[in-house]
């Protein structure tokens, strides 16, 4: 999930309006009633597209989506623009829309206040660590984070 509800949140607090896809964050344990807890507003697809502005995803667009993006203005989503050469020409025609792939957007203090994007190797090592923890139980939990 591109955003989570905690993230929603912050971005009410400057001014944004939030709007999320209806059960866009199932999958990532998330759902609707943490965003309108938060403040967002949980829209079917059908709406969603509709009133987005600034569309935030975690993952490549599908070349059906990016059909309904004709209200989007500004799109920041892993686009792999050296790879997928079809997705970024498609992009290419909406002349209102700006994007950023998240690939290209370096570290820095002003993206981790939004966890919009890990990195794989950062899943993967997180992952790895959880792994480790549940099969060695000699290992004191409670002293672990992330990145040990």
């Amino acid at each position: 999930m591109a955003l989570v509800p905690e993230d929603a949140k912050k971005l009410l607090k400057l001014g944004f309006d939030v709007f999320i896809e209806e059960n866009a964050g199932l999958k990532s344990g998330y759902f609707n009633g943490d965003y309108t807890r938060n403040g967002a507003k949980v829209l079917p697809k059908n709406e969603f597209y509709e009133k987005v502005d600034i569309l935030i995803k975690i993952n490549t667009p599908a070349d059906e989506e990016v059909k309904q993006y004709n209200n989007v203005k500004f799109l920041i989503a892993k686009i792999n623009v050296k790879t997928n050469k079809n997705l970024f020409n498609e992009l290419l025609k909406l002349k209102q829309l700006s994007a950023v792939d998240c690939d290209l957007i370096p570290k820095s203090n002003l993206t981790k206040n939004f966890n919009f994007k890990l990195s794989e190797q950062e899943l993967i090592g997180y992952r790895a660590s959880i792994e480790c923890l549940n099969n060695f139980q000699r290992v004191d939990k409670s002293s672990t984070s992330k990145v040990n």
